[in-house]
């Protein structure tokens, strides 16, 4: 990408990596605070060649993972309240529409979003307000 002068890096992470220390989440959680801290650095390395990177939470959408604790949280201890919480709220709503995601990552991909570089992005319109992330994202 670099050679060329243009590229689009978009990695998927997760709210989790922005919401306080919990109980049941430390693996999860860290790997996306990890992936987001990646995708932050790797920004700032590859600004000003053409190439961005940037992070997006896709939403709140019912996939395996959902359907998985949901599945199983229900037998867990006060421990998993959180979870039986998030679980309930997006069954509640219906969850957020994958498409939201599809289209922020095709804007993110874009000629015309050079500008857009290191930053955590949120869907439009989504279930949950966004958290504030980092400060100062790289711009090209």
């Amino acid at each position: 990408m670099i050679d060329l002068g243009w590229g689009r890096i978009v990695n998927v992470s997760s709210a989790a990596s922005l919401h306080p220390p919990g109980p049941l989440n430390s693996a999860y959680a860290t790997s996306k605070v990890a992936l987001n801290q990646f995708t932050r650095h790797l920004a700032a390395e590859i600004s000003g060649a053409g190439v961005t990177a940037n992070v997006i939470h896709p939403g709140e959408v019912k996939t395996e993972m959902w359907q998985y604790i949901r599945d199983t949280v229900e037998p867990m201890g006060p421990e998993a309240d959180d979870y039986r919480e998030w679980v309930a709220s997006v069954e509640q709503t219906g969850g957020d529409d994958p498409e939201k995601a599809a289209d922020l990552i095709l804007r993110l991909m874009d000629d015309h979003a050079p500008a857009i570089n290191g930053q955590f992005l949120w869907i439009a319109d989504g279930i949950q307000t966004p958290i504030e992330s980092w400060q100062n994202p790289t711009h090209d």
